[in-house]
């Protein structure tokens, strides 16, 4: 999950530079994240109140990323592929192909 968003800040270091405040970072990052640069049809912010595992993993994939951890992204900019090997055959785009 790390890798997931850490393409995510490597492609607003990309479009913005790498002199962003946190708080920059984050704003753009969710713009990107809203446009047409995420697959995703239906949109949802994670919310406080979700507590399940998979929202504790992101949320720990975020601080990681913004704490500058190691990028497992290897400085990719997209996340396809990476999301494939999280997902593996219950990926959408494996059932749709």
């Amino acid at each position: 999950m790390a890798a997931l968003v850490q393409t995510t800040f490597n492609a607003v270091k990309l479009k913005k530079g790498d002199f962003l405040s946190m708080e920059e970072q984050a704003i753009y990052a969710k713009k990107l994240l809203s446009s047409n640069y995420s697959s995703v049809p239906v949109k949802t912010p994670l919310q406080d109140s979700d507590s399940n595992q998979i929202a504790n993993d992101m949320r720990r994939a975020l601080i990681h990323v913004l704490l500058a951890g190691y990028d497992y992204s290897n400085g990719s900019i997209v996340w396809d592929g990476i999301d494939f090997v999280i997902l593996g055959k219950n990926h959408p785009k494996s059932k749709w192909y």
